[in-house]
């Protein structure tokens, strides 16, 4: 059941289906009776971490502060919360709790290591560093150190490029999206280009990157080609319920 909804969760989300991927990643902690899911931590502690995941790929800053924590047995949630923290206080100008948060964050994931936790096939220890350095590059990035911030998001790339394969992914919202939305901010349209298109082959037609690929089309002046990634955005995005500004909601600039 838990891996069922998860896999929901994970699917919803790269629709743009904000109000399914929600619903299925909170019934994992409603359905499944919290006994058994302690009993079954080093596989549900990730699973049911997954709400955190989607409230960061949605945007959802305030929720996401507002949110309870985690039961003290769920490692990987801790971590996660505090990753969802940091990545909401960096785009809300919050620019020190974003820093502690950071600290928390490895902290946290210090105590993942030689545990039994997995996310997908992997300990989560290892999967947790994506998040590491999302956060240290988007922290960065919005407080004005943009070139260290885009260094940090490109070693998450490197670091998911290696996670083993998994139905659904251990890391539920590709780095290339965080990091292509803020080359795009950046002015870095090429650089940008290359990253949506990688992205395209891994998950073809997905709409966050399309979304992102028109708008750096657009950067480059390349009108048509930009127009034909908006159609194929739009088919791709036909059952969603939102409209992000970006391939990722730390691509918002107004």
């Amino acid at each position: 059941m838990a891996h069922n909804r998860h896999f929901l969760a994970w699917a919803a989300t790269m629709q743009g289906r904000r109000r399914e991927a929600l619903s299925a990643s909170r019934a994992i902690e409603t359905e499944v009776p919290p006994a058994l899911m302690e009993a079954f931590a080093p596989f549900s502690d990730g699973v049911s971490a997954s709400k955190w995941h989607v409230l960061v790929r949605f945007g959802m800053w305030q929720e996401i502060l507002k949110e309870p924590g985690p039961p003290e047995w769920a490692l990987v949630g801790k971590a996660m919360q505090h990753y969802a923290k940091g990545i909401a206080y960096a785009n809300t100008e919050r620019h020190e709790e974003a820093a502690e948060e950071i600290a928390a964050l490895d902290d946290a994931v210090e105590k993942l290591v030689g545990k039994e936790r997995k996310l997908g096939n992997q300990p989560a220890s290892e999967v947790m560093k994506i998040a590491q350095q999302i956060l240290r590059g988007e922290a960065a990035f919005k407080a004005g150190r943009r070139e260290e911030g885009l260094k940090e998001l490109k070693k998450a790339v490197n670091v998911e490029e290696k996670i083993v394969y998994a139905e659904p992914a251990p890391w539920m919202m590709p780095a290339r999206h965080a990091y292509g939305a803020l080359l795009v901010v950046d002015g870095k349209y090429q650089e940008a280009e290359k990253v949506f298109i990688r992205d395209l082959e891994i998950y073809p037609a997905n709409g966050w990157a399309l979304l992102g690929l028109r708008d750096a089309l657009n950067g480059q002046g390349r009108e048509d080609e930009a127009k034909h990634a908006e159609r194929a955005f739009r088919r791709a995005w036909v059952s969603a319920d939102v409209m992000p500004p970006a391939a990722c909601y730390c691509g918002k600039t107004k």
